[in-house]
């Protein structure tokens, strides 16, 4: 348990240094507010170039979208658009929001919007993107597809399906339970997810270069230039994969005083495969 708290901290301090990275030294602000209406099962877009995002489940039937704007001077502040396309429930669609961030492409490296986004906790986000900028996501009990290509990624309650990752920064998940399928992915950084302890899962995870821990008491199969595991709690009705091509992969199971789901290893029926064949 010490690696996994220690794993924990560690993500820590880097969104705290990626959060910082974003900020210019010479930093001017600007806020943006606003609410919009939408159904407690609608879905969420957002689209962020530069600057964290922030996401939470709420028992409320809007989105409130909180952004701060930061730049160094105030024609770059002001060149930087919040876009977002609300659209009403429909036969051929359901309702949603999308919302973009746009920049002045001569002064996208010395400016950065972060959000904080409050949502139905039953709203599916479709698809959250950053490119340079941490994500954290909590109690989102919707669909989630959420990546970003540079900073870390944290979702705290998942419970339906998921698409979860990073390019270069850690991936942590905590799964209030599991249906659906599940992938996460990291390019370069470490992946730490936790289990409910009855879980009803098939489990695959694959590492390119380090090594594969658990608490399941499964062991790891080395492959050609990696680890391996392959493994099922309970009757396995989900699917979750794991790949960290270049990082760690941990897997713990929840403190929760429930009673652990048999587990099986099933690396015995499936051959080892490698991330570099």
């Amino acid at each position: 348990m010490r690696q996994y708290l220690f794993i924990a901290c560690f993500l820590a301090a880097c969104a705290a240094t990626a959060a910082a990275a974003h900020e210019p030294s010479c930093a001017l602000h600007q806020q943006f507010t606003q609410t919009y209406s939408i159904s407690t099962t609608g879905h969420l877009k957002l689209k962020n170039e530069i600057g964290p995002v922030y996401i939470r489940g709420e028992n409320r039937t809007t989105i409130l979208v909180e952004a701060t704007k930061t730049a160094c001077n105030q024609d770059d502040l002001d060149a930087i658009e919040i876009h977002v396309n609300s659209h009403p429930q429909n036969t051929e669609r359901p309702e949603h929001v999308d919302i973009e961030t746009r920049y002045a492409r001569h002064s996208r490296d010395a400016v950065s919007v972060e959000y904080r986004i409050a949502v139905p906790r039953n709203l599916s986000l479709d698809k959250v993107s950053v490119h340079d900028g941490a994500i954290e996501i909590a109690e989102v009990h919707g669909q989630i597809h959420a990546k970003t290509d540079r900073g870390d990624v944290a979702v705290d309650g998942v419970q339906a399906a998921s698409q979860i990752g990073s390019g270069q920064g850690s991936v942590r998940v905590v799964f209030a339970k599991l249906s659906g399928g599940h992938r996460i992915t990291s390019v370069r950084g470490d992946i730490h997810v936790t289990l409910p302890s009855d879980s009803s899962v098939d489990i695959e995870a694959t590492t390119g270069l380090r090594e594969i821990v658990n608490e399941f008491g499964i062991p790891a199969s080395d492959t050609a230039r990696g680890h391996s595991l392959t493994f099922r709690i309970g009757s396995g009705h989900a699917h979750l994969e794991m790949i960290a091509f270049a990082g760690a992969i941990a897997i713990a199971r929840a403190d929760d005083d429930r009673p652990l789901s048999a587990v099986v290893d099933l690396s015995r029926e499936q051959p080892a495969r490698s991330l570099m064949d």
